[in-house]
């Protein structure tokens, strides 16, 4: 049986870089179905920038405060303009550190349903 990776993704650290222009990371990430190659730039010690290899597919995830949480709460959170995104650092079985990923589609204004509309004959109260 195949593990589904649908909505994840995975970064490793890029030491194959040339020159500042390449990334900092590289990896792939699944979203809706769709596998594509995902890189990522470190932006500061906090804030890193994600995006996908076409451009379109781009936002940016914060390292979270963890004291007191559970162990399986993110290290990292952020998001694009349609997904949230969540970060796990991890240790490969070779000791390659990575950030394990996982997306979700956030829910469309127009998926919401719309606010029941509250008419009364009351006067308001100023």
């Amino acid at each position: 049986m195949e593990y589904d990776n649908t909505n994840r993704g995975v970064l490793f650290a890029n030491y194959q870089r040339q020159d500042q222009a390449d990334p900092d990371y590289s990896g792939k990430i699944n979203i809706e179905g769709q596998e594509q190659p995902l890189y990522a730039r470190v932006q500061s010690d906090t804030k890193v920038e994600v995006y996908s290899a076409d451009g379109l597919w781009k936002g940016a995830i914060s390292k979270t405060d963890k004291e007191g949480k559970s162990e399986k709460y993110p290290d990292w959170k952020g998001g694009t303009a349609t997904h949230w995104i969540a970060g796990w650092k991890k240790t490969s079985k070779k000791g390659a550190n990575f950030l394990s990923l996982s997306i979700e589609k956030k829910q469309d204004a127009v998926d919401a349903p719309a606010p029941a509309s509250k008419q009364t004959d009351e006067p308001l109260p100023f």
